[in-house]
C-alpha cells in the first residue's frame, strides 16, 4: 500500500511540473510586464500644442495604465501621474483611445500608447460636480470693495440644476439686449450714428495701426445705446456700447453682452477669462445714463461660452450655461451643464 502512495505522489509532482514547464509564457508576462520600458512603445509624432492634435485625455485616477497595443493582455506599464502630463489624443481604437504620451515630459521623446476608454475622459465629455468646489472664488469686488473671502457663500449660494429646467426659465424670460432693426449708417471706413439732437457720432471701422477691427452688433433701446464688437489681436474681444443721446455720455466698455432685468435696472454679463469666468453686476440709472458696479466675482472652476446664455430669474437670481475647464469647446458636443446662482442683499 505504502507503495502505491508513493508511485501516486511521484506521478502528480511530475504531472505539475510538466504543467508548469508547458507555460512558460504566463511566467515571462508577468516579468515582461514589470520590466517593461518605453522602448517597448512605438515611437510617436512630436506634439507642441494641444490644437495639433484632435482632443486630449484627462485621467479618472491618478495611476493609468498604458497598453503597448489595442489589447488588455498587452504588455503595459502603470504610471503614478503627477497631474502636469498632458495626454494628446490620436484617435479612437475599439474601446481604446490611441495617445502620444510625452516621457518625461519631453516631446521629443514621444511614445505611442493605449488607454482604456473606462480610464479616461475625452475632453468633451468633461463633466463637473459639486466636489468641483463651484463656489470657489478668487476674488470679490462688491460695491468697489474687495472681499478676501475664497468662497461664494459669503455673497449668496451656487448649485448645479437640470437642463430642462434651465430651458424652461430661458423660454419664459427672454432678456436679449440688442435688436438688429436699427443699424447705424456706414461707408468703407466708419459707421455714423444720429444723436437725439441730429447731430452725426462717428465710429471708425478699425484702429489706425490696424491691431483692432470693429463690427457692429446691435441696437439697444433700453440703454440708448449702439453696440460694437471690438476685435484685438493681442487683448480678449470686448464690446463698446456708444450712446445715442448725445456727445457728453461717455461710451461704455462690456466684456460681453449682457443681460437686462428691466424692473430693477440691473445688467450681468458672465465671460471667460484666463482664471475661469467673470460675473459682473451693473445697475444702469436712465435718469443719467450711468452704470454702478455692484459685484464681480471671479470663479476659477468653471467656464462659459457667452453671455446669451445667462438669464436673470429674478432681480437676486442668475441661470447660467457653463462647463468644465478643461473641455475643449470646438467639438461640437461638448458637455453643457446648468448652475443658478443666488446673490443676497443685490
Amino acid at each position: 500500500m505504502k507503495k502505491t502512495l508513493i508511485l501516486l505522489s511521484s506521478i502528480l509532482i511530475l504531472a505539475a511540473c510538466n504543467k508548469k514547464s508547458n507555460n512558460p509564457g504566463e511566467k515571462s508576462m508577468v516579468e515582461s510586464e514589470s520590466k517593461i520600458t518605453f522602448e517597448r512603445f512605438q515611437n510617436a509624432r512630436v506634439v507642441y500644442e494641444i490644437s495639433d492634435v484632435p482632443f486630449i485625455v484627462f485621467p479618472k485616477d491618478s495611476l493609468l495604465k498604458l497598453y503597448t497595443t489595442p489589447n488588455e493582455k498587452a504588455a503595459s506599464i502603470e504610471l503614478q501621474l503627477t497631474g502636469n502630463e498632458t495626454l494628446f489624443g490620436e484617435t479612437e481604437v475599439s474601446n481604446f483611445y490611441k495617445i502620444i504620451y510625452q516621457v518625461e515630459q519631453n516631446p521629443q521623446n514621444s511614445r505611442y500608447a493605449y488607454v482604456l476608454k473606462s480610464d479616461v475622459d475625452r475632453d468633451n465629455e468633461l463633466l463637473l460636480t459639486e466636489k468641483d468646489s463651484l463656489n470657489e472664488i478668487r476674488f470679490a469686488r462688491i460695491k468697489g470693495v474687495y472681499n478676501e473671502s475664497k468662497t461664494f457663500d459669503v455673497i449668496g449660494s451656487i448649485e448645479l440644476i437640470d437642463k430642462s429646467s434651465y430651458n424652461q426659465t430661458f423660454k419664459n424670460h427672454p432678456q436679449y439686449l440688442l435688436v438688429s432693426n436699427n443699424r447705424p449708417a456706414s461707408d468703407e471706413n466708419t459707421f455714423s450714428i444720429r444723436l437725439r439732437n441730429g447731430s452725426l457720432k462717428k465710429v471708425s471701422k478699425a484702429t489706425e495701426d490696424g491691431k483692432t477691427t470693429i463690427e457692429y452688433t446691435g441696437y439697444s433701446r433700453d440703454l440708448d445705446r449702439h453696440f460694437f464688437r471690438e476685435s484685438h489681436l493681442e487683448i480678449p474681444r470686448r464690446y463698446r456700447a456708444v450712446s445715442t443721446i448725445n456727445e457728453t455720455i461717455e461710451d461704455k466698455l462690456f466684456a460681453d453682452v449682457p443681460v437686462y432685468f428691466k424692473t430693477n435696472h440691473l445688467l450681468a454679463s458672465l465671460t471667460d477669462n484666463e482664471t475661469g469666468s467673470l460675473l459682473i453686476i451693473e445697475k444702469y440709472n436712465p435718469q443719467n445714463y450711468s452704470f454702478t458696479e455692484l459685484l464681480a466675482v471671479n470663479f476659477p472652476n468653471f467656464k462659459v461660452s457667452t453671455s446669451k446664455n445667462l438669464i436673470w430669474e429674478d432681480h437676486q437670481t442668475l441661470l447660467a450655461e457653463i462647463h468644465h475647464p478643461n473641455t475643449r469647446t470646438t467639438s461640437k458636443d461638448y458637455k453643457k451643464q446648468y448652475v443658478r446662482m443666488r446673490i443676497s442683499n443685490l
